[in-house]
């Protein structure tokens, strides 16, 4: 029965760090499926288990397929495993930075290398983002820096999960979760990535849908234990009125551990739901 077990734990670990060469099953007729691909970003100190076991289960369920795999070494050297197929399969792309502790400017300089990799080597004139914790802000510093760039994909929709978009500090926790709180007229007292969005926020691309989702464990406090919800949701007031479309989900309960966000079910749904919901017509 142990070894059963252990057989069973290798091969679903060995399932998430490959590239499956199987064709997808595209049988679910509550989605919609794209050649758009969708790229994943992992927070501060991630790995490939961050996002692996999320898109292991996509791919599982029938959902999307994960086609490539980027390795971001130290000096920003790009290490790729497999290619988009141009399948009307929901193609996924997992982002691994060596470095997993660099600050917000490698990670979206990265972002940007990998996106240009897609559009000049992979023929990708769209992509969608998704990030974990500090992926998240990785990835709006990216929009608002280079998003705006015609050598580079544009970026119909992005997905921010669990994202410290108001802390002083964007990796590391502290023995207490940090949080400006928010009024009706915004945050508090706004922290420098904070105030970088806002000073910049002009150059984001306005066709952008967002999705952010923040966790509270309801332990007696509005947290995911790693980041305030306020601190997710003070970006709403930077971006609500200024891009295509904002929504907001708050993950209640024990699963909505900051760890454990992209390893809920519910996220899952709501992340599918948003990007390959079959009313979406802006897909290819």
């Amino acid at each position: 029965m142990l070894l059963a077990g252990i057989i069973a734990l290798g091969w679903w670990f060995l399932r998430i760090g490959r590239i499956s060469k199987q064709p997808l099953v595209t049988d679910q007729a509550d989605v919609a499926y794209q050649t758009v691909p969708t790229v994943f970003v992992h927070g501060y100190s991630g790995n490939r288990l961050s996002f692996g076991r999320m898109l292991a289960r996509f791919e599982h369920l029938h959902i999307a397929k994960k086609e490539i795999v980027f390795r971001v070494r130290k000096d920003g050297t790009l290490l790729q495993t497999g290619h988009l197929s141009h399948r009307r399969d929901n193609p996924t792309v997992q982002v691994l930075f060596e470095d997993n502790r660099a600050d917000e400017q490698k990670q979206s300089l990265w972002i940007a290398r990998i996106m240009n990799r897609l559009k000049n080597n992979e023929g990708a004139d769209a992509v969608n983002l998704v990030g974990h914790s500090m992926g998240g802000v990785s990835i709006l510093r990216y929009l608002i820096v280079y998003g705006r760039n015609p050598h580079l994909p544009q970026t119909p929709k992005m997905v921010a999960i669990g994202a410290p978009f108001n802390d002083l500090e964007l990796g590391k926790d502290g023995k207490e979760v940090f949080v400006y709180q928010l009024t009706d007229q915004g945050p508090s007292h706004k922290a420098p990535i904070y105030q970088f969005f806002e000073q910049r926020l002009d150059a984001l691309p306005r066709d952008l849908s967002f999705l952010n989702i923040a966790g509270n464990q309801l332990r007696g406090g509005l947290n995911d234990g790693s980041v305030a919800v306020e601190s997710s949701f003070a970006i709403r007031f930077l971006l609500q009125k200024r891009i295509k479309s904002y929504q907001q989900v708050v993950i209640r309960g024990a699963r909505a551990a900051h760890s454990l966000l992209h390893e809920n079910t519910v996220v899952d749904h709501d992340l599918t739901e948003f990007l390959w919901e079959p009313t979406d017509a802006g897909g290819n």
